[in-house]
């Protein structure tokens, strides 16, 4: 039944502009997928012109590594004049991208981490043309107890994932647990490309594998994105080790 449900989910939203790996919102943790584990991460944003559909897929390979798929940019347009499922070169932050995610983490002490990775790869309407790549280096650690804090840098070298020019930009989230089940996140992208956005919301942890996060993603100050709301869900699985009988 729970492979059944993952199956559902991953085709249902095959996070959208979700950049990596394993997120706050959108912005990437360095704290790393256990080995053998699966991270799977799909959502959607909804603003009044259209729906943009994306999943993040990663797997634990072990020594504080992890590797995956992301796909992002999967969009639906509500508008009489627009092609509602559009594969146009002209506009290709409305088309999707297949990209392979990387990244590296050190644990530096409990709730504690540093972390690099990368997400590159191909926009379907170009075929291939252009490769993109989004590389980030962060930070996190958590304060009062259980609450995180996350501080990184990033470079992109293409203007579907930042700027045409290539971008330097910060990265910045939290996380803080209202109850055993309800937490409150926020995280930030800074610049004025596609990604520069403030996000915020509420999660709940709906089993011990899955989770819900909802909220509104802001345009970030001269941006001239577009205000909207996401939906995600997580899921976290994989082999469970056996405890040794006494």
């Amino acid at each position: 039944m729970k492979k059944a449900l993952l199956i559902f989910t991953l085709l249902l939203c095959v996070t959208f502009s979700g950049f990596a790996q394993n997120n706050i919102i959108t912005v990437p943790v360095p704290e790393i997928v256990p080995k053998k584990k699966v991270y799977v991460q799909p959502g959607v944003v909804v603003n009044r012109n259209l729906a943009q559909f994306g999943t993040i897929v990663s797997y634990g390979l072990g020594a504080n590594f992890q590797a995956g798929i992301t796909i992002t940019d999967v969009t639906t347009n509500f508008g009489p004049e627009e092609t509602f499922f559009p594969i146009d070169s002209v506009k290709p932050g409305l088309n999707p991208d297949v990209l392979v995610n990387f990244s590296k983490g050190w644990k530096l002490s409990k709730g504690t981490w540093l972390g690099i990775g990368t997400m590159s790869g191909f926009n379907v309407a170009d075929n291939g043309a252009d490769f993109s790549s989004f590389n980030y280096f962060n930070g996190q650690t958590k304060i009062f107890k259980d609450n995180l804090v996350l501080l990184g840098v990033y470079y992109g070298n293409d203007t579907r994932l930042v700027t045409k020019e290539g971008k330097f930009g910060l990265l910045a989230g939290f996380k803080v647990p209202l109850s055993k089940k309800w937490s409150f996140a926020g995280d930030y992208i800074s610049g004025n490309n596609a990604r520069s956005y403030i996000n915020t919301g509420f999660g709940y942890k709906i089993t011990s594998h899955w989770a819900a996060y909802g909220g509104a993603v802001i345009p970030a100050p001269d941006s001239g994105n577009k205000l909207a709301g996401t939906l995600q869900f997580r899921y976290l699985g994989g082999k469970e080790k056996k405890k040794k009988k006494p």
